[in-house]
């Protein structure tokens, strides 16, 4: 088994040593964390560790030259008692160690392998504590793709699942990750209007099948905003936000009393499921808005004549990382759908720019290398 080398150091020098892991092993994922003890006790905006290898196999750090530190009732934290450096954390639970990953910088030493980065991240974690996002604004971006976003501890646990609910819970449901058959329709699926406007010269007609409802990787949901006179006035505010997702990939559970367990099932237009709580209607001919009878949550957009694709009000949507579901949806940022019906054109006009402004800060990111 090839393996590499990783030499550890502090800015004095005290405290060092070499340790060796499975070169397969590399680079090491973990997250920034934005937390307050971690922000207070650095001075850093954020921070990183990385899984230390299993004692099992390499030997326990030496901690000669650090002092402990015991930041909080589950970990241990070690800097260099002479310069300062955070070096390592010691988990309670079961031992393990982690090593601040600012001292991994450079590439790993293998002769049979390509040099490569140390350390990957691929997201922020316990962005709550900074209130107003803090550097994770900044790092939008990881690695070419959309950083994760957990407002907590971060779940790499990825269930591939969703989960939906109002505020009463009367109505709930899931959506799985886009598949191959989330591309599949019957050929009614016309550009909406976030994409094809209606007041342009352009045909909204779909002869090619392409889509538009998933990211050009396929691996995320369209999302965008509306501000057409009938989304208005079925919420009552004046900007709607909506995720384009097929009826295939939302499961629903079957129609149940509450104190029974659900029996899930992939959701049929029209079709009631849950508690019975989901209400319908009819805002214009072949098209059903739906909501919940309990709290009156906005719910579904349906339509007769687009039947295989379902607008999910986002704002229902429990994604871990945030109420953007970055992670889930790719959010249209060169339109505002039926911008020209706002019945407040000044909040309509700052939505534009600022989604402009904000899409345009994302795609600058993530062309950086």
């Amino acid at each position: 088994m090839s393996t590499s080398l990783l030499r550890i150091q502090c800015l004095c020098g005290s405290s060092a040593s070499t340790i060796s892991l499975p070169s397969s092993s590399l680079p090491l994922q973990t997250y920034l964390c934005h937390c307050n003890i971690s922000r207070h006790i650095s001075g850093c905006l954020c921070s990183s560790y990385a899984r230390y290898p299993p004692l099992s196999q390499t030997p326990r750090p030496d901690l000669s030259a650090l002092t402990a530190y015991r930041s909080s009732d589950i970990l241990t934290r070690y800097f260099c008692t002479t310069c300062g450096t955070h070096m390592y954390l010691e988990y309670d639970d079961d031992g393990h160690f982690e090593i601040a990953t600012g001292l991994l910088a450079g590439l790993a030493v293998d002769p049979d392998r390509p040099p490569m980065s140390i350390v990957k991240h691929v997201g922020h974690m316990w962005i709550e504590d900074t209130e107003d996002g803090g550097a994770s604004d900044w790092i939008s971006d990881l690695n070419g793709k959309s950083a994760e976003r957990w407002m907590r501890g971060a779940n790499s646990n990825d269930t591939g699942m969703l989960f939906a609910r109002c505020y009463c819970g009367g109505v709930e449901f899931a959506i799985s990750r886009p598949d191959s058959e989330s591309c599949v329709h019957d050929g009614t699926a016309d550009f909406p209007d976030l994409l094809v406007p209606y007041n342009s010269e352009k045909s909204a007609k779909n002869p090619d099948g392409k889509p538009w409802w998933l990211s050009n990787d396929g691996r995320r949901y369209t999302a965008g905003t509306c501000a057409c006179d009938s989304c208005r006035r079925a919420a009552g505010f004046e900007i709607v936000e909506w995720a384009f997702v097929p009826a295939g990939n939302i499961m629903v559970p079957e129609l149940r009393d509450a104190s029974e367990p659900p029996i899930w099932r992939k959701y049929e237009v029209g079709r009631e499921f849950g508690t019975g709580l989901l209400q319908s209607f009819s805002s214009s001919d072949r098209v059903f808005r739906r909501f919940c009878g309990g709290c009156g949550a906005n719910i579904f957009w349906e339509s007769y004549n687009r039947p295989y694709i379902i607008d999910v009000a986002v704002g229902i949507l429990r994604a871990p990382e945030g109420a953007r579901a970055e992670t889930w949806l790719e959010w249209v940022t060169d339109r505002v759908s039926f911008c020209e019906e706002g019945a407040n054109p000044g909040l309509v006009y700052d939505l534009t720019r600022g989604l402009e402004g904000w899409g345009k800060r994302l795609s600058l990111v993530s062309m950086i290398p």
